[in-house]
């Protein structure tokens, strides 16, 4: 959801958001292992039992800090278009095309 969010900053939140962009630098650093604490410590924190803190980049240390002020780029060479291949989202090479991806989508953005 990362990568779509950066890729389509109006159809999220409103924008492109600092989480996200440490979502997908920690999935790049230590695949999805690394990624699930994180996102549910984020889903906790988010919580109305915890006052609905909306995760920020300070959620995912060792991340770098978002490109503030950028304009979202005009074109990215990887989108949920080559992630899903025929829409069906086979899972052979799944875990490679989702990497690209996130990769390209840090490129871009950087």
């Amino acid at each position: 959801m990362a990568c779509y969010y950066l890729q389509h900053p109006s159809r999220g939140a409103g924008s492109a958001t600092p989480a996200q962009w440490a979502l997908l630098h920690v999935y790049l650093r230590g695949g999805l292992a690394a990624l699930t604490p994180l996102t549910r410590r984020a889903r906790r924190l988010n919580s109305h039992r915890h006052g609905g803190h909306t995760p920020g980049a300070d959620d995912f240390p060792g991340a770098p800090p978002f490109p503030g002020g950028a304009t979202p780029p005009p074109g990215y060479a990887t989108t949920i278009t080559d992630v899903a291949l025929d829409g069906t989202f086979p899972a052979e090479g799944h875990e490679e095309r989702v990497r690209r991806w996130a990769a390209d989508t840090v490129v871009a953005w950087g």
